[in-house]
């Protein structure tokens, strides 16, 4: 009997020790995958929803260009030398050889769970170190994450973790023909306020040469106050075109910001698009993350 126990004991370890090779490499840093939701431990997400929130991330890179990745493990794995990982050093290397966010822009973010140590890590890339701050990250952990977590709801918290990365990160890269769209807005913006200068030069040049015309006349005192109101009148031409160019910039911006505020809540399935059920990753070729981010524990 005790045989027969030694003998299922070792069959269970060396089970355990395959799948770990399984997806961890030599190194103990977890293998690149075609996903954006990575749950290794097979049991804290179900299919559905790891499918969900798939299509959902990769709707979402296809909009903005950034790209969130989930990794869940079931522990902190250990490295060659035999020690374990520090969740912050494991985190960094994983974003940075899965190549997480675009080349020439490095605006990834990875989201890293341990369950049995109950942590949590957000990993930033370089070009989204000023949208995600860490103490901007650190209170998506404590707010969102990790109530949600607590009470065992590790969808909830997943899900409305990204949500609020997403938030943040509006604004810090745009698609494609939004960037062309701002290029034009301030192109017609640059040309008002170029036409309200050259007004005001134009109303100094000719202040100078009425001035110089007065030095060389005789004028009545009637004349000289029809002369003075030349330059409020140009100089208001001048403010008013300057004053439009501002408040089209602004209500431009303004309209900008509701647009990225209701792209980051729409995370909704098209359904129209049966071949996008599941969204899969590939790197973009960034991966420069230089250890910005927090953690926290549930």
């Amino acid at each position: 009997m005790k045989k027969n126990l030694f003998f299922l004991s070792l069959l269970v370890l060396v089970g355990m020790n395959i799948h770990a090779q399984g997806y961890l490499d030599s190194n103990g840093v977890p293998k690149p995958r075609n996903s954006y939701i990575n749950d290794f431990t097979g049991k804290t997400l179900s299919v559905g929803e790891v499918q969900t929130l798939n299509h959902t991330l990769a709707q979402y890179e296809d909009s903005t260009s950034t790209q969130i990745v989930v990794i869940i493990l079931s522990e902190l794995p250990k490295m060659e030398n035999g020690e374990t990982w520090v969740l912050a050093d494991l985190a960094n290397e994983t974003a940075r050889q899965w190549g997480i966010g675009q080349k020439d822009k490095n605006n990834g973010v990875l989201m890293f769970f341990s369950m049995k140590e109950h942590k949590v890590r957000i990993q930033v890339g370089y070009g989204l170190e000023g949208a995600i701050p860490d103490v901007t990250a650190k209170r998506i952990i404590d707010e969102t994450i990790v109530p949600a977590f607590k009470e065992n709801n590790y969808f909830k918290g997943i899900s409305e973790g990204i949500i609020q990365l997403q938030r943040v990160a509006a604004g810090e890269f745009k698609s494609e023909p939004e960037e062309k769209n701002s290029s034009k807005k301030e192109f017609i913006t640059f040309l008002l306020t170029f036409f309200g200068l050259f007004v005001v030069v134009i109303a100094f040049m000719l202040f100078n040469i009425e001035n110089d015309n007065k030095r060389h006349e005789k004028a009545s005192s009637h004349s000289d106050e029809n002369d003075s109101d030349i330059i409020p009148l140009v100089a208001g031409v001048a403010a008013g075109s300057t004053l439009s160019s501002e408040d089209n910039s602004g209500k431009e911006s303004n309209d900008n910001d509701d647009e990225n505020d209701e792209h980051a809540l729409n995370t909704s399935p098209d359904d129209s698009n049966p071949n996008s059920t599941f969204g899969d990753f590939y790197s973009g070729g960034g991966g420069g993350f230089g250890g910005a981010g927090a953690e926290g524990s549930w």
